[in-house]
């Protein structure tokens, strides 16, 4: 089994992504101060370019750490301006004193991932080649002005400069598709539940719609009869009656035959929903268990299949049926537990009274990190209590 949830996969993207956007970004800063450093420019100007260097990443940084964490939002935007800003103050320091090394390059290509995170993806390959365009004409503005000496830092920057950028913007792609992966676990299992909730609701509507109309026409007779002609209104009652204990006991089948679908399709509706989540679920059923009609024990597989979708950051179910002469046991176990101790009034209570009541046994334990709910019952004595 896996170890892993597609939460707890999703969170060690994001601290991934940040980690990888972090180390880029304080990398390139440092590589930046130490090049501007230990090139041909005077003290002054290696301050003003180290200093505006840093910044410069810097801005960019907190841009992106943002964007990541919030999405599109106008202050990134200005702060990524800012960061181009210092860039183009930094660049033109070393300008200014005659040198500029081809360290800026990688300070370059990381300001150059900035307005990949704000356009449309159709504007994107647009965006590259305008960025790829921008970078060989500063470095062919740059080399003509004899502040790079050879021509291959044009090449270098023309091609790494929107490479870095694309690389970067990739890192938060990769985090934003499994966002709305994660997303669309999370809706399929919500609208399995509900498509079940729906089902049982339209087949109760349609039986007491029915029954209840009948009975209110008999019962508007019976006052008629009473109102304008004296007489006794008895059978009408009667009849209302009969109506009224048809209604109940079709409703009695409607909600029997919701409680006995057989353990093995709730045993498999119940893994059908945590895959649907994104949980590893896995069916055990030994040879020879009855699976056909035990309904306390499916009361068990949904209720448990409920904690470990709301109460449990599982990554891994296993349902497991076993049958020992008349007794037929349902174990269910998850990973990361519940939610705290079991306390009166709540599901699982509830559910281990009715147990009690049938002559079986619920027990609930958390070991390890490890969550089981086991239900026991005989299978004679179920029936009984349906």
């Amino acid at each position: 089994m896996s170890d892993s949830s597609p939460t707890r996969d999703l969170h060690r993207l994001y601290v991934y992504t940040l980690l990888t956007l972090l180390t880029m970004g304080v990398s390139i800063a440092a590589m930046t101060v130490v090049w501007v450093a230990l090139s041909d420019v005077s003290l002054v100007t290696a301050v003003i370019a180290g200093t505006a260097a840093t910044i410069s990443a810097g801005c960019a940084l907190a841009s992106y750490v943002i964007f990541l964490h919030n999405g599109p939002r106008r202050g990134q935007l200005r702060l990524w301006v800012a960061a181009l800003v210092m860039f183009a103050i930094g660049y033109a320091a070393c300008g200014f004193d005659g040198r500029v090394d081809a360290n800026w390059v990688l300070l370059m290509g990381f300001l150059a991932a900035g307005p990949l995170f704000w356009v449309k993806l159709s504007s994107r390959p647009g965006t590259i080649a305008a960025i790829t365009g921008v970078a060989a004409a500063v470095s062919y503005g740059s080399y003509q002005l004899g502040l790079v000496e050879a021509h291959s830092s044009i090449l270098v920057s023309t091609v790494l400069t929107p490479f870095l950028g694309w690389g970067i913007w990739s890192q938060w792609w990769n985090y934003d598709v499994a966002v709305q992966s994660e997303d669309a676990r999370r809706v399929a299992a919500q609208l399995a539940v509900a498509d079940e909730r729906l089902r049982f609701a339209a087949e109760l509507h349609d039986i007491q719609g029915h029954h209840l109309q009948a009975i209110t026409l008999k019962a508007e007779l019976a006052a008629r009869l009473s109102e304008t002609t004296g007489h006794s209104s008895t059978e009408a009652l009667r009849e209302i009656e009969r109506l009224a204990r048809q209604a109940l006991q079709d409703t009695r089948d409607v909600v029997t035959g919701y409680r006995t679908v057989s353990l093995e399709m709730e045993i498999d509706n119940a893994a059908q929903v945590l895959k649907a989540a994104g949980i590893e679920a896995t069916v055990v059923i030994a040879a020879g268990s009855r699976t056909a009609s035990v309904s306390l024990l499916g009361y068990l597989v949904r209720e448990a299949a409920t904690n470990i979708l709301r109460h449990a950051r599982a990554s891994w179910a296993e349902l497991k049926v076993e049958q020992h002469e008349a007794t037929v046991t349902v174990t269910v176990t998850n990973d990361q537990g519940g939610a705290g101790p079991v306390v009166a009034g709540n599901g699982l209570t509830m559910l281990a009274e009715r147990f009690a009541t049938a002559g079986g046994t619920l027990e609930w334990d958390l070991t390890e990190g490890r969550f089981s709910i086991t239900g026991s019952v005989r299978i004679n004595a179920e029936e009984t209590t349906r």
